[in-house]
C-alpha cells in the first residue's frame, strides 16, 4: 500500500471534492425527495380518479336498466350497493332535464330519482346545477379532498335518460400522502447523510482503495442493497400494499358490478329477442356488433362472423346493396349534414313476398360517430293492410263515378284500356310520352291513385333513359294494374252502352213536344238526339278535374260557368277530344288561375272565373275555355322554344311552340303538370278530328282556348228542338 507521502494528492483530491459532493448530494437529495412526493402524489390522484370513474361508468351501466324501466327499487339498491364502498361520500342519480314546453311551471326540470349521502349530509350536490342539460360526455371535477364524478345513463339506443354524479372522498390518499411525504423525508436525509458520509469515507480512503471497490459501491447502491434503499423498499412496499388492498376491495366491488350488470344485458337480450323487431349496431367502418336481435337471423339467415352493414342489405335486395355502401360512406365521411345522409340509406325493401323497413339511429359523440343503430322491421301485413285500404278507396272511387256518370265513365274505360294497349305494345311509338300522360291524368281525376303513380314514374323512367319504349317488365306492371281493376269492374261495366239517358229537362221537352203535337221529323230527331250524351255532362267533369287540381295545387276554387247550348254529340267518336282535354283543363289550373295572394296583387277580385262553352257557329262545332288568370308568359315561352330548337319568331310560331311536345313553362316537372306533352296530344287528338285551334292570351289578363271542328265531323250532333 502507498505511503503517506503518495496519498497526498489522493487526500487533497478528496478534500477539494468535500464541499462540491455535499452539496451536489444535499440538492440530489432535496430534488429527489420533491420529486417523489409529486410523482407520488400525481400517481395516487390520477389513479384515485381513474377508479372513480371506472367505477362510476359501471354504476351507470348497471343502475341504467332500472331508470329505463322506471325501477325506484332497483335503482336505490344500485346505489347503497355502491355506498358500500367507504371512499364514495355522496351518490345521485337524477332524471335527464325535461325541456320548458314538457313540463308544467311547478314541476322540476330533472327531479332526483335516487341518492346517498354518507354522514347524514342531505341536500343535492352543488345544488343540483349538473343536470341543468343532459350531456353525453362524463365529467370529473377535483380538488385536494374530493373526486367528483358526473356520467350520463344511456338507454339501449344511445339516448340520455338520467345523470349519475358520484363524490369520492381523498382522505386516505391524503393520509397515505402525508406518511409516504414523511418516510421519503426521512429516507431522503438517511440515504442522504449515508450516500455523504460513503462518498466522504470513500474520498478519504480512494486514495489506498482500488477503483474496482468505488465501482461495487455503486452498483451496491443503485442496486438497492444497502440497509437504506432495502427500507425504502420496504417502506414502499407497505404504502403500495396498502393501494393495492383497497384497490383491490375496489376491483371486487367491480366484479359484483359485472356480474350485476351481465344480468341486466342477459335481461334486455331476452327482451330484445322476444319483440318482433331487429335490432343491430353498425360501427363506423361498416361493421356489424355480434349482439343481436335472434329475429334478425330468422329473417336473414346466418350472417357471417364478422358481418356488414352491407351484408344486411344483400341479403335483403342484392341490386341494392352497392348503393346501401356507398350511403353508408357519405355517412361516415361526414361530407353531408347528417340527416341527410341518413335519408339516402335504404328505408324499405321487398324480398320475395315480405316488406321490410330499416330505421336508422346515429350515435354520435362529440362530431364524431361512434355507431349506428339499425331497427329492421317487417312491415308486409302493414302494407297489404294499406294496400287492401287502398283498393277498397280506389273501388269506391270509380263505383262513385260510374253511378254518377256512367256514360262518362265507360268512355273513360274505353278509350283508357285502349292507351293500356298501346303502351303495352313493345314497338315503339312517337305518342309513347303523350299516351302516358293523357292515362295519369284521366286515372288520377277518376281516383285511381296507384295507376296515376305508375304512370307518373313511368313517364320519369322514360325521360330520364330517353326510351322510345317501355320495358318488358314495365309493360307487364301496367297491363297487370290495369286488368286487375277491370277484373273487378267486369260485372259492373258489361252490357256498358245499352242505354239511353234522359235528365227531366230532356223528359219534360220530349213531353211538351207530344202534347204540342210537334212535327213527326221533329219529334224523330228530338228522340235520336236522346242516343247522345249531352256536352254538359263533359263539360261538368271538365269543372271537377279543374276543382280537383285546384284542391291537391292548394289553389282556391274558381267560380266555373258552364255553358253547353243543348247539344249532344255521338258518344265514342269523341273519346279521345275529352280524353286528352283535361290537359287544357290541369294546365288553366296549374298555370292560369293564380292563388289568392298573387290575385290580391294583381288587383283582382276574388276568386277566380273560368268558363266552359260548347256552341254551334256556322256549322262548326266550338268548345272553349277561358280563365281570367295570368295569361301565358309568352317570353318565358320563346326561352323554351329556343332551348328545344323550335321556331318562335312570330306569334303563330310561339303558339305552335306552344303545342310542341316537351316544351313547357314549368321549370321543375311534378305530378300534375311539367312534361311538356300534354296540349301537345290535345293537339294530336283535335288534328286527328279535322279540327283546329285558336288560342288567345294577354299576360295578366287571361287566356282563351277554342277547338273548331268542321261540321262533316259532327256527323248528327243535335240541339234540342224548340
Amino acid at each position: 500500500m502507498p505511503t503517506g507521502p503518495s496519498r497526498k494528492p489522493y487526500v487533497s483530491l478528496g478534500f477539494k471534492l468535500t464541499i462540491p459532493l455535499v452539496l451536489v448530494v444535499a440538492a440530489a437529495a432535496i430534488g429527489a425527495y420533491l420529486g417523489l412526493v409529486r410523482m407520488a402524489r400525481s400517481n395516487l390522484f390520477d389513479s384515485k380518479v381513474a377508479a372513480a370513474t371506472m367505477v362510476t361508468k359501471l354504476f351507470a351501466a348497471s343502475v341504467s336498466p332500472a331508470v329505463v324501466f322506471d325501477d325506484d327499487t332497483a335503482m336505490q339498491r344500485s346505489v347503497d350497493d355502491l355506498a358500500r364502498n367507504e371512499e364514495v361520500a355522496d351518490v345521485e342519480v337524477w332524471a335527464a332535464p325535461k325541456p320548458d314546453a314538457a313540463r308544467s311551471p311547478a314541476e322540476p326540470a330533472a327531479p332526483q330519482l335516487a341518492g346517498f349521502h354518507r354522514g347524514g349530509a342531505s341536500g343535492p350536490l352543488a345544488g343540483g346545477t349538473h343536470v341543468e342539460r343532459a350531456e353525453r360526455t362524463e365529467r370529473i371535477e377535483r380538488d385536494d379532498t374530493k373526486v367528483d364524478v358526473i356520467e350520463p345513463i344511456l338507454d339501449p339506443q344511445g339516448g340520455v335518460v338520467a345523470v349519475a354524479r358520484v363524490r369520492f372522498t381523498l382522505e386516505r390518499e391524503r393520509a397515505a400522502l402525508a406518511r409516504l411525504a414523511r418516510q421519503s423525508l426521512f429516507v431522503s436525509i438517511a440515504v442522504a447523510t449515508a450516500f455523504a458520509l460513503a462518498m466522504l469515507l470513500m474520498l478519504a480512503r480512494v486514495v489506498v482503495m482500488p477503483l474496482a471497490r468505488l465501482e461495487r459501491a455503486a452498483r451496491s447502491l443503485a442496486g438497492g442493497g444497502s440497509a437504506g434503499s432495502e427500507r425504502t423498499v420496504a417502506l414502499f412496499d407497505d404504502e403500495v400494499g396498502r393501494l393495492t388492498t383497497t384497490f383491490a376491495s375496489m376491483a371486487e366491488a367491480v366484479v359484483d358490478r359485472e356480474r350485476r350488470l351481465a344480468d341486466r344485458n342477459g335481461e334486455l337480450k331476452l327482451i330484445l329477442d322476444n319483440v318482433s323487431q331487429g335490432f343491430l349496431m353498425a360501427l363506423p367502418d361498416g361493421t356489424l356488433r355480434e349482439e343481436r336481435s335472434a329475429i334478425v337471423g330468422a329473417w336473414l339467415g346466418a350472417l357471417p362472423t364478422r358481418a356488414t352493414f352491407g351484408d344486411v342489405i344483400g341479403r335483403l335486395d342484392p341490386n341494392a346493396r352497392a348503393l346501401a355502401e356507398l350511403g353508408f360512406l357519405q355517412l361516415v365521411d361526414g361530407a353531408l349534414p347528417l340527416d341527410v345522409a341518413v335519408g339516402q340509406l335504404p328505408r324499405s325493401i321487398r324480398r320475395d313476398e315480405r316488406h321490410f323497413e330499416l330505421a336508422y339511429h346515429p350515435v354520435v359523440r362529440g362530431e364524431e360517430l361512434e355507431r349506428v343503430v339499425i331497427v329492421l322491421s317487417d312491415v308486409t301485413a302493414e302494407v297489404e293492410r294499406r294496400r287492401v285500404e287502398e283498393d277498397q278507396r280506389e273501388f269506391a272511387a270509380l263505383v262513385t263515378h260510374l253511378v254518377h256518370d256512367r256514360r262518362g265513365f265507360l268512355e273513360f274505360w274505353r278509350e283508357s284500356t285502349a292507351l293500356v294497349a298501346s303502351l303495352a305494345c313493345p314497338t315503339a311509338d312517337a305518342s309513347l310520352r303523350r299516351d302516358l300522360h293523357t292515362l295519369k291524368g284521366n286515372a288520377r281525376f277518376f281516383g285511381m291513385s296507384r295507376l296515376s303513380a305508375l304512370c307518373h314514374a313511368l313517364e320519369s323512367a322514360v325521360a330520364e333513359a330517353e326510351r322510345p319504349t317501355l320495358r318488358a317488365p314495365e309493360r307487364e306492371r301496367l297491363q297487370a294494374e290495369w286488368t286487375a281493376t277491370g277484373d273487378r269492374l267486369a260485372t259492373l261495366t258489361e252490357d256498358g252502352t245499352a242505354f239511353v239517358e234522359l235528365t227531366e229537362a230532356d223528359h219534360a221537352r220530349l213531353t211538351a213536344a207530344i202534347v204540342e203535337h210537334a212535327p213527326y221529323d221533329a219529334l224523330a230527331q228530338l228522340v235520336a238526339g236522346y242516343r247522345f250524351e249531352p256536352t254538359r255532362r263533359s263539360l261538368e267533369r271538365a269543372r271537377q278535374i279543374v276543382e280537383a287540381t285546384c284542391r291537391k295545387l292548394g289553389k282556391p276554387l274558381p267560380i266555373v260557368h258552364v255553358r253547353d247550348d243543348g247539344l249532344r254529340l255521338p258518344p265514342g267518336r269523341w273519346s279521345a277530344f275529352w280524353s286528352t282535354f283535361s290537359h287544357v283543363l290541369v294546365n288553366a289550373a296549374d298555370h292560369g288561375l293564380e292563388t289568392e295572394s298573387e290575385r290580391v296583387d294583381a288587383a283582382k277580385p276574388g276568386p277566380g272565373n273560368l268558363w266552359l262553352t260548347t256552341s254551334l257557329e256556322a256549322d262548326e262545332l266550338v268548345v272553349s275555355v277561358r280563365d281570367d288568370g295570368r295569361g301565358i308568359d309568352w317570353e318565358r315561352v320563346r326561352a323554351k322554344a329556343t332551348e328545344r330548337g323550335v321556331a318562335h319568331e312570330t306569334q303563330e310560331q310561339l303558339e305552335a311552340a306552344l303545342l310542341a311536345e316537351g316544351v313547357s313553362t314549368k321549370s321543375a316537372v311534378a305530378d300534375v303538370s311539367g312534361r311538356g306533352v300534354g296540349l301537345a296530344a290535345v293537339a294530336e287528338a283535335v288534328a286527328a278530328m279535322h279540327g283546329r285551334i285558336e288560342l288567345e292570351s294577354a299576360y295578366g289578363v287571361g287566356t282563351t282556348w277554342r277547338f273548331r271542328f268542321p261540321s262533316e265531323t259532327l256527323l248528327e250532333a243535335h240541339a234540342p228542338v224548340s
